[in-house]
């Protein structure tokens, strides 16, 4: 039985298999948690800025209402500058304390009405009823996520979105540095610290961050457009009017999947990209394309809402190699046509796509290179409707010789009750030795008919309603009429029993769809 692993679970095994750390001063890999830590801009020039430490552990209840002394020093791990006390992290469920601390995770760029849209979505049945503020929600939430390991798994998992959860979690700190390089220590404490003189001297967690240097997350590999194809290798149905994509993780994003948390989508109109932007040639900017993506309709979108992760990591071979794998794929874009108000793409629709990794604060690396896709109705366009086979005859003066053969009539489809608009391009008719050969020939629509094999015997426009088989491989029965008044029957095909059948083609951008055999 295959053991399903919650988002979080995956999360942790990511990110342990990457980047894992050694245990600290001879401890067991049990005690250590995995500690990361980066920093926003000095953007007010004054010399300081914000730095923001994250945790985990293999397992959750390490970070289970626990206090942890948070302690610092100028330079790297092997300085000899001395250690000062900086703080304590721990879980924190006065409204007071949350609100300082929400306001600290709004100073690294979180979105607290996301937040709590999150939190009434995920955790309604921790919320008391009664229109309560954000800190009592968050406290209400915290208190019962405490005993009830599910939805404690959830909410960490949702911290991993939202800083301000992870300072009041306890299992993230913030505060401003002077800048440069700057070392911390997550040090475990037997009892809650009240002062630095407190019995804290289990180091847990040390990292080495620049301060207002943030590290920029490698670039992810191109998108690839999966093609969805079925067993035949025939395009499937579920790609019509969607763009499912996936992507490399390269060597050097994998080695920094502590500082990562998914990945953005974005998506820009081809024109847009050809003409003004010259994005169909060279990577956006990370600033520009996130600025720019924030403005309602000017053509460039994030096509994802919360971060896409992938539940396993691709070689850039893996994922450029959609014959070997034609399935997997990290996120499906169809322009929120389901949800309230959405609309389709309409078939022909080109763009081109961009994936970035995020990081711990939300923050886009380094941008892939952009790759085009066409936007195709994938959907088999309705069936030929009354499709009949009648007797046509022929008589030839010169040779006396009266010849049978079958003509082909249909009426066009019904197009007024289809999902999408369809257009008609053609229509393609086949003729078979019996109905079990158009079942098992059906997914191999372009195989020609023979003397001896059914298939594909006409392509025809749109305005065709009839086809007579006549060439040369097609079933007859002739009379000759011979000078002395007798008869000459070629009895070649007599007696014998075909089936012919329509198909209609449709106009996809993408090469047109065939509908169904007609009944």
């Amino acid at each position: 039985m295959k053991r399903r692993q919650t988002p979080f679970a995956r999360l942790l095994t990511f990110c342990a298999i990457m980047g894992m750390a050694l245990p600290l001063g001879g401890q067991s890999l049990e005690e250590v948690l995995f500690t990361v830590g980066t920093t926003v801009e000095d953007e007010n020039g004054d010399g300081e800025a914000a730095v923001y430490l994250l945790w985990q552990a293999n397992d959750l209840s390490q970070l289970k209402d626990r206090s942890l002394a948070v302690y610092s020093k100028v330079g790297n791990a092997g300085s000899a500058n001395p250690y000062q006390y900086d703080g304590t992290a721990r879980v924190r469920l006065q409204g007071a304390a949350i609100q300082v601390l929400l306001a600290r995770g709004e100073a690294l760029g979180d979105d607290t009405a996301t937040l709590e849209n999150n939190l009434d979505n995920l955790f309604e049945k921790l919320i008391p009823a009664g229109g309560l503020p954000l800190e009592d929600k968050i406290a209400a939430v915290v208190a019962g996520a405490l005993d009830d390991p599910e939805q404690f798994e959830n909410l960490i998992f949702l911290s991993r979105r939202h800083p301000a959860l992870s300072l009041i979690l306890g299992t993230g700190f913030s505060n401003e540095y002077p800048t440069g390089v700057r070392t911390f220590e997550l040090r475990a404490c037997p009892e809650i610290v009240g002062s630095p003189d407190d019995d804290c001297r289990q180091v847990v967690g040390r990292v080495t961050v620049k301060v207002g240097a943030p590290d920029v997350l490698p670039a992810p590999g191109r998108p690839v457009e999966v093609p969805f194809t079925d067993d035949s290798g025939n395009v499937d149905p579920r790609a019509h009017l969607n763009v499912p994509l996936r992507w490399a993780t390269p060597n050097d994003l994998r080695e920094r999947s502590l500082l990562q948390f998914g990945f953005n989508v974005y998506r820009v109109e081809a024109g847009l990209a050809e003409d003004d932007l010259g994005w169909d040639s060279t990577e956006p900017d990370p600033d520009v394309l996130a600025d720019l993506a924030a403005v309602e309709s000017n053509g460039i979108d994030l096509v994802n809402g919360a971060p896409v992760l992938p539940e396993r990591l691709l070689t850039a071979a893996e994922a450029a190699d959609t014959t070997a794998d034609p399935e997997t794929y990290f996120h499906i874009d169809d322009n929120d046509r389901f949800d309230p108000g959405g609309q389709p793409f309409n078939n022909g629709d080109r763009f081109y796509y961009f994936v970035a990794a995020r990081d711990i604060l939300g923050r886009i690396g380094e941008v892939s290179e952009g790759t085009e896709v066409t936007v195709c109705d994938r959907q088999p366009p309705p069936q030929a409707k009354r499709v009949r086979v009648e007797n046509h005859y022929e008589f030839d003066p010169a040779t006396d010789i009266n010849t049978q053969h079958f003509r082909v009539t249909w009426e066009a489809p019904d197009l007024s009750d289809t999902q999408t608009p369809e257009t008609i391009t053609g229509y393609r008719v086949y003729r078979w030795w019996s109905v079990d050969e158009m079942h098992e020939k059906t997914p191999f629509p372009n195989e020609g008919a023979t003397d001896t094999v059914g298939g594909l015997v006409a392509t025809l426009p749109p305005s065709a309603r009839s086809f007579l088989d006549d060439a040369d491989d097609a079933p007859y029965l002739s009379v000759e009429r011979l000078d002395d008044g007798s008869t000459v029957v070629d009895q070649s095909y007599a007696n014998k029993t075909f089936w012919y059948t329509v198909r209609t083609v449709d106009g996809s951008a993408c090469g047109g769809n065939l509908g169904g055999n007609s009944a």
